[in-house]
């Protein structure tokens, strides 16, 4: 696989956004006051200090914008499953320009930066992307290495832990699983424990995936994981919730490895892989103890 084309975890937890738009505007705030690059250090207006601490203002105003109002328009593109590391390093050079036009048109508020508009904007971005892009690119890298091999570290430990216990929760012969529709429309899907694999959220509905008879099968209820949480309790453990859109039955688990957005279950007798998102990987670990 093209390097640029690998799973990367795109964070939309929003406070971790905040904390970054705030420790960036600072950052840019007392860059530019202590090494006043550019030529700065000879610029000659009035209160020099808070003219160079605006170019921390206008990034944390840029970069707020463009951390939580492209991803709240195009959903489906900024998913974590749609999530690579080529998008990453994109998404956040096209930050970098943003924030350089918008420092750019503030130069102007207070003094005269060229004769030619795009030419002075593409100057601007110049030097916006020498200081910004071997940061990003060096960073998305490392960040990438250091989630991945800790994702690999956790699944190696998750399959020692699976060799040891095969099972984490037995059920009396007999037992039934009931999964019932919101609606009369539906009927329900009743299974063994042991049948049933895992369970995936789309939209208000609800695929089942699980076997019958040796064969892999596959039924859509109207209803929600919470709602399969609320009427199954005493079935968790063994079925665990692994991911915001993922129910699976930790009795079925074969194998587990990893990328850099978590782990992926291998499920016996069944081709799809079933994410653990990051949130969920220390109750999975848990869980299967």
């Amino acid at each position: 696989m093209n390097f640029f084309a690998k799973p990367y975890p795109y964070n939309a937890y929003s406070p971790a956004k905040i904390r970054t738009v705030i420790l960036t505007g600072i950052f840019v705030a007392l860059f530019m006051v202590l090494f006043r690059p550019f030529g700065l250090v000879n610029l000659k207006i009035p209160y020099k200090f808070l003219f160079l601490s605006g170019y921390g203002v206008v990034t944390m105003l840029v970069l707020a914008l463009m951390l939580f109002l492209p991803p709240r328009i195009f959903k489906s593109g900024f998913s974590e499953k749609n999530w690579t590391v080529g998008k990453q390093i994109l998404y956040l050079l096209t930050i970098v320009l943003f924030i350089g036009t918008g420092n750019y048109f503030y130069s102007l508020i207070f003094f005269r930066i060229g004769e030619n508009l795009w030419r002075s904007i593409l100057a601007f971005q110049g030097f916006t992307l020498l200081i910004g892009i071997f940061p990003i690119v060096t960073i998305t890298l490392f960040s990438y290495n250091r989630y991945l091999r800790r994702n690999l570290l956790e699944a190696g430990d998750a399959n020692d832990r699976i060799r040891r216990h095969p099972e984490t929760a037995k059920h009396p012969a007999g037992e039934k699983i009931i999964l019932k529709s919101a609606t009369q429309n539906d009927d329900p899907v009743m299974l063994a424990p042991g049948e049933l694999l895992f369970i995936r959220s789309d939209g208000n509905y609800l695929e089942i995936h699980f076997t019958q008879n040796g064969q892999l099968q596959r039924r859509i209820i109207r209803n929600t994981l919470n709602g399969i949480m609320e009427k199954h309790r005493r079935h968790f453990p063994p079925l665990f919730r692994c991911h915001r859109s993922y129910i699976v039955n930790l009795n079925a688990v074969e194998n587990v490895g990893g990328n850099a957005q978590g782990l992926l279950l291998k499920l016996k007798n069944c081709p799809a892989k079933v994410p653990v998102s990051r949130k969920f990987i220390p109750a999975f670990r848990q869980n299967l103890a």
